[in-house]
């Protein structure tokens, strides 16, 4: 297919420069795009030459090959690719627009009341250091909203109390800034005063917020412990 390859890398540098996505994100779109000209080769030989026809029959034969999540995840990064040549000024219109996805069943979200954080809290034993550390944890992961990545990402850098808000880089690298309760203020500012220099090893200075006990970097697995235990102990089966 005439100059895919090339159209291919630019779309790849577009997708980690432009929309600031890893590089396992933008080789996923790849992978997608490598299904549908696959199928479509044979019967164009340029990326211009693609009509709405020719997503629609897509669409027919990923129905009978792959769950109707993988296929609006392939139509998704289709979606992504036609619009960026658009925007190229390769194309004049995006042949999916008007194509219809297909219907997802919508789960609702599994959420921890209120009571339920109370209790989540109420198990950890603040008279150690990693205990304390453990519940500003959970609080932070309550009050902003975090993901466990954010969370583990977090610097003393990214803490602002004279603003009253944090710094949070998420998906993509993505910037948003948080605003702080002051119970939360409170907590954090207790634990970089008393709790945090007491994990701080010589040997690994670092900005990171949340050390284990060697002074290094939590982990996700670490993290996933931390809920784990407290839920069990709360008898928080969700």
């Amino acid at each position: 297919m005439e100059k895919f390859e090339q159209i291919i890398e630019e779309f790849m540098m577009y997708l980690r420069l432009e929309r600031g996505l890893s590089d396992n994100t933008s080789v996923s779109y790849s992978y997608d795009l490598q299904k549908f000209f696959s199928y479509i080769q044979e019967e164009i030989s340029s990326i211009t030459q693609v009509q709405e026809h020719h997503i629609r029959e897509f669409v027919y034969f990923l129905g009978d090959r792959y769950s109707p999540q993988t296929q609006a995840r392939i139509l998704s990064s289709l979606n992504t690719f036609f619009s960026f040549l658009v925007l190229e000024k390769k194309i004049e219109h995006n042949p999916i627009q008007f194509v219809e996805h297909p219907k997802l069943d919508r789960k609702l979200p599994v959420y921890l009341t209120l009571e339920e954080i109370e209790l989540l809290l109420d198990q950890i034993d603040r008279n150690t250091y990693e205990g304390d550390r453990n519940y500003v944890i959970l609080d932070s992961l309550y009050s902003f909203g975090l993901r466990v990545s954010e969370v583990i990402a977090l610097k003393l850098s990214d803490i602002f109390f004279e603003d009253g808000f944090i710094r949070v880089f998420g998906k993509g690298n993505r910037e948003r800034l948080v605003p702080m309760a002051e119970q939360t203020q409170d907590l954090l500012k207790s634990y970089i005063k008393y709790t945090r220099p007491e994990l701080v090893n010589d040997h690994h200075i670092t900005d990171v917020l949340f050390l284990n006990r060697r002074g290094k970097p939590l982990t996700r697995a670490m993290i996933f412990t931390i809920v784990k235990n407290a839920a069990k102990m709360a008898g928080i089966s969700k």
